[in-house]
């Protein structure tokens, strides 16, 4: 397989299994709770699969937000997966930014798949980039 056709095969993948997927939540009593909803509005994504030397994808998306709080949930399930595996651990690097600064962020403490963002007053789209590190060799995955 050329170098071109891995590229975009591996995009295409990275793209389908690695996207955070956006969940409202709602803050009940002291909690957020994911709800499975309609989003209103259009994700775009970039994948930048140019470092196939060491098999790191960038990834970016833009998420437009209404809600102040969101939770951003890494596919634990993938198609034609059969076991709740996708390689989170492969995920790196991840950077949310709204109107240009930084949007703190936290991992759910039971849920690693999961990622809390409280989003400030006045954002109206969230910027995220991370990165997909790919095994270099076959086996490498431990």
């Amino acid at each position: 397989m050329n170098r071109l056709a891995l590229a975009l095969l591996l995009s295409n993948s990275i793209a389908a299994t690695t996207l955070p997927v956006i969940a409202h939540a709602e803050a009940k009593n002291g909690t957020v709770t994911p709800r499975d909803v309609p989003y209103p509005g259009t994700l775009t994504v970039r994948v930048d699969a140019t470092d196939l030397a060491r098999r790191i994808f960038r990834v970016h998306e833009t998420i437009p937000v209404k809600s102040r709080n969101l939770v951003l949930q890494f596919p634990e399930w993938v198609p034609g997966g059969h076991s709740p595996r996708n390689p989170i651990d492969q995920m790196a690097g991840l950077i949310i930014e709204g109107n240009g600064k930084r949007v703190e962020w936290t991992r759910d403490p039971y849920d690693v798949y999961s990622f809390h963002v409280r989003v400030p007053a006045g954002v109206k789209e969230l910027e995220i980039d991370l990165q997909f590190l790919s095994p270099t060799t076959r086996g490498a995955r431990p």
